[in-house]
């Protein structure tokens, strides 16, 4: 079984070709191409292909963690890095 990962344009795009999974000389269980639309690599996962840019999956996880609840009753405390504890 092989797949194929077309080319596409990396997120500081530069156009990088198209390869077949799994690599000459890699593990024969990567064989499916793997990633997002902007960096796209083998792995033995055939269900592990996002069709979004990477960068725009970090950012639904910044907009999940914006709507998480506070905990209550946790303060942390942020020493300086001259000062000691006891």
């Amino acid at each position: 079984m092989s797949a194929e990962c077309t080319s596409y344009y990396s997120a500081d795009n530069v156009f990088v070709n198209g390869s077949s999974c799994p690599k000459a000389g890699g593990d024969a269980r990567a064989a499916f191409c793997c990633g997002f639309n902007d960096i796209k690599y083998c792995c033995d996962d055939p269900n592990s292909f996002f069709p979004y840019e990477y960068g725009y999956m970090w950012w639904l996880r910044y907009v999940r963690d914006l709507h998480k609840p506070l905990m209550v009753g946790f303060a942390p405390i942020f020493l300086d890095s001259q000062e000691t504890t006891t």
